[in-house]
């Protein structure tokens, strides 16, 4: 068979470093890594040498045009959503695609290519903006976007979704046969890179601390884990620290920096800023703990990352998240800062359940979150839709 892969929404600013970025082009290197029976074509922007694929022939590769900046990409949306179309319904067409697969995003509108004798595959990611309305679609002209966005994918013959729980949610909203969403796990890389190797090894950090990495908006819910860590931090028997790595706005920044300056925890917590790849998988390697408190995430590719680094989980029970199992994960409720307490209190009080944890989260990773498991069912779901 013959597939395309639409890989636009990794290619846009402020998206190649997001989660659902690199989902995104590492879905695509499992595909064009472990796929041989398959024939794949690529559909991006100029900037598509970014997300370092495996080689593909020069011809079998669709440039649409070059980014352009934001602005002037806003004032001439409509036209160049029309001009995208009509130029992957031609390169299509011509290169005879049996299957478009799709990776598409809420907060971003691409219309489905229904023209012509392929069939169409969607990915979704997760429904964020619309179970946080209140904070993220707060004007109802966003919404309407949204929802016709949603709609969009009615119009596929087979829906991918990363999680149980973002399939559970995407059909709660559009009519869609449920035997045609499969969802599909997302991996970690596994394989150090030598610049991990070399960081690795000459970095050092003596103390011992709490880790969280991530962005700051309301849905990660990080001043619940801050919170939490005030009052630990009161007991003068807990020595650890806290880091918070990523990048985090500076509105945020502001106002963490602030919550510090307010009880005296300049010298306890760490805000990072962005960081390279090896200087993360660092972080995890070293932690005593990775603190996951997100209200929802739509897979929540952090907690994997951190089993596969040997960082022990402590995670909000809810979404995707509590789809890992408790013999994996030490789960505390959502809104609950004294559970969460209590749960790093009880990692800290019995050193073993952190190796029965990180012995189980990697005999689950091995079998079911890894790319080869991921381009396998791929695979299998490309036979189903072309029945």
């Amino acid at each position: 068979m013959r597939i395309a892969l639409d890989l636009r929404i990794a290619l846009l600013p402020g998206y190649t470093e997001r989660g659902f970025g690199v989902y995104t082009s590492n879905y695509a290197k499992a595909l064009l890594e472990n796929d041989i029976k398959n024939e794949y074509y690529l559909i991006g922007y100029q900037n598509l040498a970014d997300l370092k694929l495996p080689k593909v022939p020069q011809e079998r590769i669709k440039i649409l045009y070059p980014l352009l900046p934001p602005l002037l990409a806003k004032a001439s949306y409509k036209s160049l959503q029309r001009y995208e179309k009509n130029k992957i319904n031609d390169f299509v067409r011509d290169n005879k695609i049996d299957i478009l697969l799709m990776f598409s995003s809420g907060d971003r509108d691409y219309r489905v290519n229904t023209e012509g004798q392929h069939k169409t595959i969607m990915v979704c990611h997760d429904l964020i903006p619309l179970l946080f309305r209140e904070h993220y679609l707060q004007k109802d002209k966003d919404f309407r976007a949204y929802m016709n966005h949603l709609k969009e994918f009615e119009k596929a013959d087979w829906i991918i979704t990363n999680s149980k729980s973002t399939r559970r949610d995407l059909l709660s909203e559009i009519y869609f046969p449920k035997q045609k969403v499969t969802p599909v796990y997302p991996g970690v890389k596994l394989i150090k890179t030598q610049e991990e190797y070399d960081f690795c090894n000459k970095e050092t950090r003596p103390e011992e601390y709490l880790l969280y990495a991530g962005g700051f908006d309301y849905r990660k819910n990080v001043k619940l884990l801050l919170e939490a860590f005030r009052n630990l931090a009161k007991d003068r028997q807990f020595n650890k620290n806290l880091v918070l790595a990523g990048g985090i706005h500076q509105a945020a920044v502001d106002e963490i920096e602030k919550f510090m300056r307010e009880n005296n925890l300049e010298e306890r917590i760490e805000i990072t800023g962005s960081i390279s790849d090896a200087k993360l998988r660092f972080l995890y390697e070293n932690a005593f703990a990775y603190v996951f408190p997100s209200l929802y995430e739509g897979f929540g590719l952090p907690l994997i990352e951190a089993l596969e680094y040997n960082c022990p989980v402590i995670a909000a029970r809810n979404s995707a998240l509590a789809e890992f199992g408790d013999d994996m994960v030490l789960y505390f409720e959502s809104d609950n800062v004294e559970d969460l307490i209590a749960k790093i209190k009880m990692l800290e009080n019995d050193p073993s359940l952190s190796w029965k944890m990180l012995a189980t989260g990697k005999e689950r990773i091995k079998e079911i979150f890894n790319w080869q498991h991921a381009a396998k069912r791929t695979e299998t779901i490309f036979e189903e839709v072309m029945k």
